[in-house]
């Protein structure tokens, strides 16, 4: 008897072994397809903001498209932090604007020191504009009127715009003080009179300046056309353009305002195959974008290459020959 219990026990063991080996050698696999499971990281933004929303929407996709991916929409404070956690390798894709894709790629500004090109363009999506505001009860009306005042602006590069439009009207360091602060913090800064200003750069609506315009009232600054103009003139990443009034509570027009674009950038050592993929799920699904967010769709082939300042990644190359848009 006990012979025969013996042999039994190891038949068993022998079927469970079995079992559990029929996913196929080399990775994990997903929905007995064979193929080994991966995970991809994306850096976005701010939890509830315009990039954490647009892309946990199109990772779903990508993973409905791809069974055996995994895709983690990492949050972040923004372009900055997303460039670095490229560069150490936490993340696969980072959205950043095109001014701060160029500086990652030639490891220059805020990434001097690092290895050029350890990053590429893959993608460019929506328009991210410079909003300055202040309180619809301030006595600010106007960037003149921010002589001496206090302003929070947004972390890493962000911190930067408020300073570039202060200087356009030869108002070089007369600000009071300038905090680089996470956007929550600086709306609730702003509500509660810490600051006189915030300054944040975000295709609209951004839901923490959205839900600060129906608690609280605010206010956008609009920059001079002859101001807008200089800054242009000296750069390539910023064109003049509008923040819409359909968009935030209060707002009687819309305003002139400072815009760039999105770009997604990715490891230079990134799978052609997976930046591939990825491109094929943003452009086949572009219908279904809205979803995630109204501005979403704007992740479209027409603005693919759009302010592009750095080498295309192989994958996204491949993707746009056989689309046509590149030749």
């Amino acid at each position: 008897m006990k012979k025969r219990l013996a042999l039994l026990l190891v038949v068993c063991l022998l079927l469970i072994t079995a079992a559990c080996g029929t996913g196929g050698e080399g990775g994990t696999t997903s929905g007995g397809t064979g193929e080994e499971s991966v995970t991809i990281r994306i850096g976005s933004g701010p939890s509830g903001a315009i990039h954490y929303s647009t892309f946990s929407g199109i990772a779903s996709l990508m993973e409905e498209d791809h069974p055996n991916y995994t895709v983690a929409v990492e949050i972040s404070t923004g372009s900055n932090e997303n460039v670095n956690n490229l560069y150490a390798g936490n993340v696969d894709f980072g959205l950043v604007t095109a001014d701060i894709a160029y500086d990652a790629y030639y490891a220059q500004g805020d990434f001097e020191g690092n290895e050029e090109g350890q990053v590429l363009h893959v993608m460019s999506g929506y328009s991210p504009h410079i909003h300055v505001f202040v309180r619809a009860d301030s006595d600010i009306y106007s960037f003149e009127d921010l002589v001496g005042k206090r302003a929070g602006v947004g972390k890493g590069f962000m911190s930067e715009h408020l300073n570039m439009i202060m200087s356009a009207y030869g108002l070089e360091g007369t600000l009071a003080s300038s905090t680089s602060m996470a956007l929550g913090d600086m709306c609730t800064a702003l509500a509660d009179g810490n600051i006189d200003v915030g300054c944040y750069i975000s295709d609209f609506p951004s839901s923490n300046i959205a839900d600060l315009a129906l608690t609280t009232g605010i206010r956008f600054l609009e920059i001079s056309e002859e101001a807008a103009n200089k800054i242009c003139e000296e750069s390539d990443f910023y064109y003049i353009s509008e923040i819409d009034s359909d968009y935030y509570e209060g707002m009687e027009r819309n305003v002139r305002a400072l815009a760039t674009r999105t770009v997604m950038i990715a490891r230079a050592d990134l799978d052609e195959e997976i930046v591939y993929n990825t491109i094929k799920t943003i452009v086949d699904h572009n219908s279904e974008l809205g979803n995630f967010h109204s501005r979403a769709p704007l992740w479209n082939l027409d603005n693919a290459l759009e302010l592009q300042t750095i080498p295309l990644h192989p994958g996204a190359e491949k993707y746009y020959r056989e689309a046509g848009i590149l030749e």
